[in-house]
């Protein structure tokens, strides 16, 4: 008997999605505030990222506000101290810091700094000095600078922006009792996000063939007949030998599951991440690391050239995001080298790698200039960060 299969035919619905990207714009507005840090006071002038400003910044405080200086509400004028404190009649300086986090991919961004300083600023975004007022640095001339606001009109680019002012205080004549210092400013930001829309899913049917079992003929043995001889012969009859069918079942191919590696962290380590180490309250952290976050990256890491980001400072680059192409690749490896840097330098942290282990690992995959390569140093580090965070 031939054998016979029966097909049926299922459909399985697919969801298939379209989407479009449309941009959402945002605007928001930031004042001078305790929120702010400040390094310093130094008693020579030195640039932004410059080490001297030292790894133990403290919040900003209300300081003492003298009478004439202008009020911009909401802001507020705030130093290091409520009134100035040591050095009362020489020259100062004052490093002030604030960080504002936009959304990822943001782009368009722009606004206007307001800002004035008891006696003269420079101010930057990200870096880049946008203007200044009064003699931040050299000789100066007293023009009461402090007494106008001065707008500065910035752009950035980035989904972290960097407000730095570097406020100088004039020296005094001997003698002086008191030589009050501040800042006070507010920033508007205007900036647009991606977000994505998805239509209605449709459904496309599918024919997906499913085997049935079927009936195979099986023979079944029939005795052979034998003659036995006899005095009278007679004939023996013997069974007619019929087919039985038997069910033989098909082999339905089922999944099979796979082992897939998964990171097994070793039970005795910990590590912080990039969002612990990034953010202002814990700035604290860094001073046991002996790492500074105004220092760049090529002055820990061998960053080549092509990449562009040789002077990103350490915390600029906690807030990398990445994307396609290698020196995207490279922003996601970075992110999460400066965090394993600081893990592995700090005395509270049992970091898996040491810090010449890390610095080793990280400009060997930056110097392949292999996206591939960097990736995976990058998540490895990325888990190694991910172990779990003793401080705070």
């Amino acid at each position: 008997m031939k054998s016979a299969f029966s097909i049926f035919i299922a459909l399985s619905l697919i969801l298939v999605t379209t989407s479009a990207a449309f941009a959402s714009t945002n605007s928001t507005t930031i004042y001078s505030d305790t929120s702010v840090i400040v390094f310093g006071p130094l008693e020579s002038y030195a640039p932004l990222f410059n080490a001297a400003w030292g790894s133990n910044p403290v919040p900003a405080v209300l300081t003492f506000k003298v009478a004439p200086w202008p009020t911009l509400d909401p802001a507020a004028w705030i130093s290091n101290t409520f009134t100035t404190e040591g050095n009362i009649v020489g020259n100062t300086w004052r490093l002030f810091h604030k960080t504002v986090n936009l959304c990822a991919g943001a782009y368009d961004i722009s606004g206007v700094i307001n800002a004035t300083s008891d006696n003269a600023e420079e101010v930057y975004v990200n870096g880049v000095l946008v203007g200044s007022d009064g003699e931040v640095q050299g000789a100066f001339v007293d023009d009461l600078e402090w007494s106008t606001i001065k707008a500065y009109p910035y752009q950035a680019t980035g989904d972290t922006l960097n407000f730095d002012f570097i406020v100088r205080n004039y020296a005094v004549p001997a003698g002086t009792i008191s030589n009050p210092t501040g800042l006070i400013f507010n920033a508007t930001i205007s900036y647009s996000c991606p977000t994505i829309i998805t239509n209605t899913p449709t459904n496309t049917p599918t024919n997906t063939p499913t085997n049935t079992p079927t009936n195979t003929p099986t023979n079944t043995p029939t005795n052979t007949p034998t003659n036995t001889p006899t005095n009278t012969p007679t004939n023996t009859p013997t069974n007619t030998p019929t087919n039985t069918p038997t069910n033989t079942p098909t082999n339905t191919p089922t999944n099979t599951p796979t082992n897939t590696p998964t990171f097994t962290p070793p039970a005795s380590f910990e590590g912080c991440t990039p969002g612990y180490w990034k953010q202002s309250q814990h700035l604290d952290s860094w001073v046991t690391t002996g790492y500074l976050p105004t220092q760049t990256l090529q002055s820990v890491f061998d960053v080549p050239d092509s990449y562009g980001l040789d002077n990103y400072t350490l915390l600029q680059a906690l807030s990398f995001k990445g994307g396609s192409g290698t020196t995207a690749a490279a922003q996601i490896l970075l992110r999460a080298a400066v965090s394993a840097l600081l893990n592995s330098a700090s005395s509270s942290v049992d970091y898996p790698l040491t810090t010449t282990e890390v610095v080793a690992q990280v400009n060997t995959a930056l110097a392949s200039n292999n996206r591939s390569t960097i990736l995976a140093l990058a998540t490895k580090l990325d888990n190694y960060n991910n172990l779990g965070c003793p401080l705070n």
